[in-house]
């Protein structure tokens, strides 16, 4: 499962999300805009967090038998990589907005390759991965599947 929180800093919404795990017995949660590690504790879950320098982050919470590690983050808070086994868990988080695409174009180019290529089992890969506004090319192809093609 993956979701943006947007900082969740409410407690009734805490309550919601840790029913909402137990519920749907799920094994892995991969967050996005995390501030806080207290909003991401879960009874019976473990949680690697990565906030970084802005304040807000990623976080990976896994039930507690499954233990994960070789964990790698990312100063800036918005990469987080773990494993469960043989099996990478990578999460991302892009800034949104047509002010930020520079700042997408390098972060996809140069910071989220640097944790791929570091990749050498089978890869879960999770977030608020296409923050941009919806647009096509001339050719009338949407431009968040041609960047898709390119990566």
């Amino acid at each position: 499962m993956t979701l943006n929180i947007n900082g969740l800093t409410s407690h009734t919404r805490h309550q919601m999300l840790e029913q909402f795990l137990r519920r749907h017995d799920v094994d892995f949660a991969l967050l996005q805009e995390v501030t806080s590690l207290n909003a991401i504790t879960f009874k019976g879950y473990q949680t690697i967090d990565n906030i970084g320098t802005s304040g807000r982050g990623t976080a990976i919470t896994a039930k507690e038998d499954l233990q994960m590690h070789r964990t790698r983050r990312l100063p800036s808070g918005r990469g987080l990589v773990a494993y469960y086994n043989n099996i990478c868990l990578l999460n991302i988080y892009v800034t949104s907005g047509s002010a930020n695409r520079a700042e997408r174009e390098t972060f996809y180019n140069s910071e989220v390759i640097e944790l791929l290529l570091q990749v050498l089992t089978s890869l879960i890969m999770a977030g608020d991965l296409i923050a941009c506004e919806q647009k096509t090319t001339a050719q009338g192809t949407d431009i968040a599947v041609e960047l898709w093609k390119d990566f």
